[in-house]
């Protein structure tokens, strides 16, 4: 660390020498630098515009000047007063926007001093004409800090983004929030009496360590006050910047997973456990020896040693605890469990109320919701189809635009409604259901015709059994593709789930319980694994069954079975044969135990008296 550290204030040092050096060829003298955190240095804009003007370099060259790029040396990066507010409400609003514009100074100041950001005059656009402005805005950072966000969609059709290749985008691959669970849920398992311990490591700044080459540093470009600043990283509102800094993540954690401790008990050569989400690392290990100490030291020098001295954020960096916050969520290594903090759970209702009481909505008060619902859909994968839906009305709008809530829209508003006030459910949800690996205890078959539906639940010795109306299977008739098979097939399922539902509840005081729905249709079944369907009857259907989860603690999922193999299912959802059908079934099968061969018979003779035995015990 020190070493690198040395090497990067070197750099440093070399790259002002440079300048220098450059600037007296124009009778130029490098400013002394500015020592207040919170403003612009503007000896230093006045500096550098001054030398553009005079060494009438082009912006590239100008960039790998002050960049210290060279041909012996050509990375980019050389490391790869806010007023409290008054008691007089009066005046709240305008002390919160003149504390958010000395907000973006301190951001710009802060860019300006660590080499992010090149700010020159406004009057330097004329110099370079090529410069492509595009506006900017901020969003809340924590409680007290802000991040800048440069609008790169803007002017539609004709932005950066609409301008940018993403043929050569590296492919993004992170560790969802689940990899987690499943780590706590391995170490728990695996060594039972073991302490399991949780850190997360944070990069700091992770984008600004990916410098923009110097050819394409006008399209990131943008006016504050007097001064155009331009953004030498990768920056937050670019398409291009999560994918060219999962390169970096996906280094660091390459280089933190093989290592092993370096002390402690002889044995323990297991390799580290990673976990990357852009630039967080979650590191979940067990307290044996000096295996954590080791994790800790092994992720710290995997960061600085692909982005440099001053990659690592020692504000979030945090030590081992069995208790931590890690992408947004609250993990208990003890009890082996994960939860939503309750101030995100009431700002998402806050929001899906204030939506349906408006009934209008903009493309940034979608985003802002689905911001709020990510949590919800990470820890119920059932909300994960209908959370997908509001994304795509979101993306589907133009920015600044507003429009009236369609029909769909409002119905899955009123589901999260519905979802958000089982906050319970929420709390204390098992790593094992989270991360999707538990197995299930109830095994529900069913099956549909058009004359009834049929569920059975072996465990409890019990079966539903609904036989259509005539009025009934005339609807059935007319509307063919609204009531079809598949949508049948479905409520199956429902039917099933809210019936004994009220007795699954009953068994879940430790936890869920874990049911699979076995069906004979391919659609039905990705309908309620997805809780997705184009069909209206069927999506109606998914919201209940989802709705149902939340009701009686319960997770569903579905299995296929053939139809060949659900026997009793189908017979139950068919109506009953008459009299004449029997004695045909029964001469039928006279004949064909006479057709049989002895050895075949007795086989059969064995299968049909488990078969019948398993009848009477159904009742």
């Amino acid at each position: 660390m020190r070493v690198l550290q040395s090497l990067f204030e070197r750099s440093s040092r070399d790259i002002l020498r440079h300048v220098e050096m450059y600037a007296g060829r124009y009778n130029l003298t490098v400013p002394l630098s500015n020592t207040d955190p919170t403003s612009i240095d503007a000896a230093t804009v006045t500096f550098l515009s001054e030398l553009a003007r005079r060494s009438r370099l082009n912006l590239p060259s100008f960039v790998r000047l002050v960049r210290g790029q060279d041909a012996h040396d050509p990375r980019p990066n050389k490391a790869l007063y806010e007023l409290a507010e008054p008691a007089d409400p009066t005046y709240h609003d305008v002390y919160r926007r003149w504390n958010a514009i000395v907000r973006v100074r301190r951001h710009i100041a802060k860019g300006q001093t660590e080499g992010r950001y090149l700010i020159l005059d406004k009057a330097m656009l004329e110099t370079w004409p090529e410069v492509f402005i595009s506006p900017i805005g901020t969003v809340g950072k924590g409680e007290e800090d802000i991040r800048v966000i440069n609008d790169y969609a803007y002017p539609r059709g004709a932005s950066v983004i609409d301008f940018t290749d993403r043929d050569n985008f590296p492919r993004i691959s992170y560790n969802p929030p689940r990899d987690i669970a499943r780590r706590i849920h391995d170490l728990r398992t695996e060594h039972p009496p073991v302490e399991v311990l949780l850190l997360l490591g944070d990069v700091s700044g992770a984008f600004r360590h990916v410098p923009i080459s110097e050819n394409s540093v006008h399209m990131f470009a943008f006016l504050f006050e007097d001064y155009v600043v331009f953004d030498l990283s990768c920056g937050f509102g670019w398409c291009g910047s999560p994918a060219f800094y999962s390169l970096a993540g996906s280094v660091i954690n390459h280089l933190y997973e093989p290592s092993r401790p370096e002390g402690g008990a002889p044995l323990d050569r297991e390799p580290f456990g990673g976990n990357v989400w852009c630039d967080d690392h979650a590191c979940v290990e067990r307290n044996v020896g000096s295996r954590c100490k080791d994790a800790e030291v092994a992720l710290r020098r995997s960061m600085i040693t692909v982005l440099g001295p001053n990659a690592i954020n020692e504000e979030k960096f945090t030590s081992w605890q069995t208790t931590g916050k890690a992408l947004s969520l609250l993990w208990d290594t003890v009890n082996g469990t994960v939860s939503i903090p309750t101030e995100k759970l009431l700002k998402a209702q806050l929001r899906v109320h204030a939506l349906l009481q408006t009934a209008y909505a903009s493309k940034s008060d979608l985003n802002k919701l689905l911001g709020s619902l990510r949590h919800v859909a990470a820890c119920f994968p059932a909300a994960r189809s209908f959370y997908q839906r509001l994304h795509a009305s979101a993306v589907g709008m133009h920015p600044g635009s507003k429009r009236q809530l369609n029909e769909d829209d409002r119905d899955d508003l009123f589901w999260f409604r519905a979802v958000l006030l089982n906050g319970d459910r929420f709390n204390k949800i098992p790593v094992v259901q989270f991360a999707g690996i538990a197995t299930p205890t109830v095994h529900i078959f069913m099956d549909a015709s058009d004359t009834g539906l049929c569920a059975l639940e072996p465990t409890r010795l019990e079966y539903i059994r609904v036989k259509f109306t005539d009025a009934q299977k005339l609807d059935l008739r007319k509307e063919p593709r609204v009531n079809s098979i598949n949508v049948r097939e479905l409520q199956s399922a429902v039917l099933a789930a809210l019936y004994w539902g009220q007795y699954w509840k009953q068994d879940a005081e430790l936890g869920p319980t874990y049911v699979c729905f076995h069906i004979d249709n391919s659609s039905a079944v990705a309908w309620a694994n997805r809780r997705s369907a184009r069909n209206p009857a069927a999506q109606l259907l998914n919201r209940l069954l989802s709705l149902a989860e939340l009701q009686y603690r319960v997770v569903f999922t579905a299995e296929h079975v053939p139809g060949i193999d659900n026997i009793m299912a189908d017979a139950g959802s068919r109506e009953r044969l008459s009299s004449i059908r029997r004695s045909l079934n029964r001469v039928g099968a006279m004949l064909c135990r006479q057709a049989l061969a002895g050895t075949t018979n007795t086989k059969y003779q064995a299968i049909w008296k488990q078969w019948t035995k398993f009848s009477r015990r159904m009742g």
